[in-house]
């Protein structure tokens, strides 16, 4: 059984990389749901003896990707000529992972990986980019020029709970014989040809093609509380 948690589990890195054997720090609900979802199946592999593997990539991208995620949401909101938001200026950055080099991946931890165990799988090198780069590599595609980029991008309040980076390391799977193929440039270009390309794949997108809320009626009153000292 191959379980698809996050490298979110690990929480913000600051500095230098996590390995498997980090301990998992979640920052915000979503990535507390994954670590407790890999709970959850080692149970399975403890109680019933299920041969379970877990695999926690970095940001993975590509055609067919779900249009609330950044890059897709950004490409269809340039075909509607529409700015990009950048949350907190865009300063947090992301390791991208192309979905063709995931997938080769999840196959290769499926058929070899050891049960029990879990595997890093990160971006090449070169794919670690701020949100602001993604939005600048993003606008040539669309025929804006260096001199006018700024007026495409809209700088929004920053979420209630943004991390900076995730970094890991890929030693483990690496021995595997798995290394990621496309690198950024590549994947970037692959993934907005089949956009365009796919323009009614989703039907109807408008509502996923907003600015995130910066935190939420939820994680305000959230806020609100802790603040009150509740």
């Amino acid at each position: 059984f191959l379980h698809v948690s996050t490298d979110e589990v690990y929480g913000e890195n600051v500095d230098g990389v996590f390995d498997e054997s980090a301990e998992f720090m979640p920052g915000n609900p979503y990535s507390a749901s994954k670590a407790g979802a890999e709970c959850l199946v080692r149970g399975y592999l403890s109680s019933y003896d299920m041969p379970i593997v877990v695999v926690r990539p970095n940001n993975i991208y590509g055609p067919r990707q779900f249009p609330e995620k950044m890059i897709p949401k950004f490409i269809f909101r340039l075909l509607r000529r529409q700015s990009l938001p950048l949350h907190g200026g865009g300063h947090s950055r992301r390791s991208f992972l192309f979905v063709q080099d995931a997938a080769e991946a999840f196959d290769l931890v499926l058929r070899r990986g050891r049960p029990g165990e879990a595997y890093n799988i990160g971006a090449p090198a070169d794919s670690t980019r701020s949100v602001k780069e993604v939005a600048l590599s993003l606008l040539p595609y669309f025929g804006v020029g260096t001199s006018n980029m700024g007026e495409h991008l809209d700088i929004v309040e920053d979420r209630f709970k943004n991390d900076a980076s995730y970094d890991v390391d890929s030693a483990k799977i690496r021995a595997l014989g798995w290394s990621p193929r496309v690198n950024f440039e590549e994947g970037l270009r692959r993934t907005v040809e089949w956009y365009v390309a796919h323009q009614g794949h989703w039907g109807a997108v408008e509502e996923a093609l907003k600015a995130h809320n910066a935190g939420g009626a939820l994680s305000a009153a959230v806020a609100d509380a802790f603040a009150a000292g509740v």
